[in-house]
C-alpha cells in the first residue's frame, strides 16, 4: 500500500457540484459541499456523492462487482477509489455469494451426510417434517 503525507495525498479533480443536494448516495445522509477525503465523488457520472466509509463498506461487499451506485460504471470510478485508497475485495458480491451458497427456504437437505447413517430406511430416506 502507497501511503501519503496529508499535502501530497491524492485529491479528486471533480466539478464543483450545486448546493442543493448534497446528500450521500448510499447511506443519504449530508455530505459535505466540496471533495474532501471525508466525501468523495463519481469521475464519470460527477454527480455522485458518498461518504469515504459508506463507499469502502460497499466496495468490500460488492467485490468484484464494485461500481458507482448511481451510474454503475465500473470505470473510471473503480480505478479512481484504488488511487483514493478504498480496499476492495476479489470476491464475488456478497449478496450474489448469500443467494449460491445458501438454499432456498423451499429445498431441503435429502440425504444423510454423517460417516455412519443411523437411519433404518438409509441415507436417502426423507421424513415428510422435520
Amino acid at each position: 500500500h502507497r501511503s501519503f503525507c496529508w499535502e501530497h495525498r491524492p485529491q479528486q479533480a471533480l466539478q464543483p457540484r450545486p448546493s442543493q443536494d448534497t446528500t450521500c448516495s448510499i447511506c443519504l445522509d449530508t455530505v459535505e459541499d466540496k471533495i474532501s477525503y471525508k466525501t468523495m465523488g463519481c469521475p464519470a457520472c460527477q454527480d455522485a456523492r458518498f461518504h469515504r466509509h459508506c463507499i469502502q463498506r460497499l466496495a468490500l461487499h460488492a467485490g468484484t462487482g464494485f461500481r458507482c451506485p448511481c451510474c454503475l460504471k465500473q470505470e473510471p470510478f473503480l480505478t479512481e477509489m484504488l488511487i483514493m485508497g478504498i480496499r476492495l475485495s476479489k470476491r464475488p458480491p456478497s449478496w450474489q455469494s448469500d443467494q449460491e451458497v445458501r438454499p432456498s427456504s423451499d429445498q431441503r437437505h435429502g440425504r444423510c451426510d454423517a460417516s455412519r447413517c443411523l437411519c433404518l430406511r438409509g441415507r436417502e430416506h426423507v421424513e415428510a417434517n422435520g
